[in-house]
């Protein structure tokens, strides 16, 4: 009948000392006399901050596990230079470098979670225009999941492609080195920072490991960089 095969979600208001529990059971009751062919009934009370936490949990989990992903990528990215440094070297610090990285990832993932719970929210009206059911939930559900992670992902690389001192993108890709010789001369890509920082070599032969070197610019060749008036 039709009875099975639609519910209907009302908001109402209890009772003083009314638990969700009884109201449940007086509407049970009030379905079995109007509906008394029906062998159950489809009646249950659910108080309404649940039905937002349970709309907006997905996003929560997401932007959680996101944020301690990038945190975690901050520390060991801050972290790095201490532990590579070798007796005697000064330390080159790239707080700076990374800090813009958590800025940058946080600002995009709370534009995202914010889209996310505007349409998740059901107290928008999203849900009742668009006749939203739980299959089309899950479905915005992963589809966000995936936008946040295509996101760390992007955010990541940017961040890669970066100089380390003024944050600029690199640029002038270089081809280096053979693809016959792995040992010596590996092939890859250097690239050369705009205001003559340093450069980035990006090595294509072993894609899985630390594949990227940064090398800094002797002083005396900063003058090539400099913008004339």
């Amino acid at each position: 009948s039709l009875l099975n095969q639609n519910l209907v979600q009302v908001v109402g208001r209890l009772k003083p000392d009314t638990t969700p529990w009884q109201a449940r059971l007086e509407l049970r009751a009030i379905a079995r006399k109007t509906y008394p062919t029906e062998g159950r009934d489809y009646v249950a009370v659910t108080p309404i901050l649940e039905v937002h936490h349970r709309a907006l949990k997905p996003a929560l989990y997401a932007g959680s596990a996101a944020a301690f992903l990038f945190l975690l990528v901050f520390g060991a990215g801050a972290g790095r230079p201490l532990l590579k440094r070798r007796p005697g070297e000064r330390l080159r610090s790239e707080f700076a470098y990374w800090l813009f990285f958590l800025g940058k990832s946080f600002a995009g993932l709370a534009v995202l979670l914010g889209f996310w719970i505007l349409v998740a929210d059901p107290s928008n009206g999203f849900a009742n225009e668009m006749g939203r059911e739980v299959w089309l939930s899950w479905a915005i559900t992963w589809l966000m999941g995936l936008v946040v992670c295509a996101f760390a992902l992007w955010s990541w690389k940017d961040q890669r492609s970066r100089c380390r001192v003024c944050l600029r993108r690199m640029r002038v890709p270089v081809t280096r080195g053979s693809s016959g010789s792995f040992l010596f001369d590996r092939p890859g890509v250097e690239y050369l920072c705009p205001a003559g920082h340093g450069t980035l070599y990006v090595s294509t032969a072993e894609p899985s490991q630390d594949s990227q070197e940064w090398s800094d610019v002797d002083d005396e060749y900063r003058d090539l960089f400099r913008r004339r008036p």
